[in-house]
């Protein structure tokens, strides 16, 4: 099942030149154990053939060669192992064996016409109910790749008393010419 979100970009800098920009976008929230069914009751979205829009699996968690990791030695599976399979394993490397009835989102933005704009996309993990790890994949403009784990030692509870996941970590990380290296992320699930 897709659910659609709708979400605002909002991106502000005060160096060299004072600037600030607010886009509307939408995202969708994926479950992958539904990754193959997506597109069968519409032409509009689909993961295996051509249409408006589309998720592809090789857009999301790839192979490692081009991610520079900021926690252990991150795997990703094997090059043709499905998406939720290389979640799984990037979970391991982190010390978080997903068990067999984890259920687990995706959130992103699809392509449209082919073409794919996903500055972050996140993936939740959930158990018995309750959000219990996450990743978050950030992309630059240069098509480079880093992921952060945000695991037990993230996990919070929120004011309506539901979990979440907080990370707050240096960049180290190109996303603008106008952001130094020396900032932080801070990712709240």
């Amino acid at each position: 099942m897709v659910k659609l979100y709708e979400a605002k970009v909002m991106n502000a800098r005060l160096w060299p030149k004072k600037y600030s920009f607010t886009h509307s976008v939408f995202c969708c929230a994926i479950d992958l154990g539904g990754w193959d069914k997506i597109g069968e009751k519409t032409w509009l979205m689909s993961t295996s053939r051509r249409s408006l829009y589309q998720f592809r699996d090789q857009d999301f968690l790839p192979k490692g060669e081009i991610f520079n990791p900021e926690t252990p030695a991150q795997s990703f599976g094997m090059n043709n192992e499905r998406l939720v399979d290389r979640v799984k394993a990037f979970c391991a490397t982190q010390g978080e064996v997903l068990p067999t009835d984890a259920q687990i989102t995706l959130v992103a933005m699809p392509r449209a016409f082919g073409k794919s704009y996903n500055p972050v996309i996140f993936i939740l993990v959930s158990w018995n109910g309750e959000l219990q790890c996450g990743i978050a994949e950030v992309n630059n403009t240069f098509g480079e790749r880093k992921a952060w784990f945000m695991g037990r030692d993230c996990k919070q509870v929120n004011t309506k008393g539901e979990s979440i996941l907080k990370l707050r970590t240096p960049k180290k990380f190109y996303v603008s010419p106008f952001s130094g290296l020396d900032t932080e992320f801070e990712f709240t699930l």
